[in-house]
């Protein structure tokens, strides 16, 4: 990942911005993907910061707020914790019915995989009413050729 494009996705007023939107929706349980490990620990360290329990998860996972995926999304499940940041890790194969957040937070380049992050979201499950997308990077704009599900 461009040392530059980290850099930027990690200021303290841009994580900021993404905390002030996040808590406008009341999420209970939310997905936020990130483009590099240290991005994560970063999005989670703050998130804990504003006081919204949270976790990394990336593989070979080593820094002071990543957990392992399993423990991770039955902590979710639970209520241990709201928001599970993530790298390349949840893009498919999760079922969470109860994400009512998904938060795209690094480019995405592949129409494909911005439609199989945005799909952790999109199941149904009993009390939820529908799914709040945070994109913080324009990613819809790249899924033309899926304009008619944004209509």
């Amino acid at each position: 990942m461009d040392k530059d494009l980290e850099e930027a996705l990690m200021l303290n007023r841009r994580s900021e911005l993404i905390y002030k939107h996040y808590k406008k929706y009341n999420s209970k349980k939310a997905l936020g993907f990130c483009s590099t490990r240290l991005h994560a620990e970063y999005m989670a360290a703050e998130f804990c910061r504003f006081g919204v329990p949270s976790v990394a998860v990336y593989s070979d996972s080593q820094g002071e707020y990543s957990i392992d995926r399993r423990e991770a999304v039955k902590g979710l499940a639970d209520g241990k914790f709201k928001v599970i940041f993530s790298v390349d890790m949840f893009n498919e194969g999760l079922d969470i019915k109860d994400i009512d957040m998904v938060m795209f937070l690094r480019p995405t380049q592949s129409p494909t995989v911005f439609l199989q992050q945005l799909g952790r979201g999109l199941r149904k499950s009993k009390g939820k009413e529908y799914l709040n997308v945070l994109d913080f990077i324009g990613n819809y704009k790249k899924a033309q050729p899926y304009s008619r599900i944004f209509k």
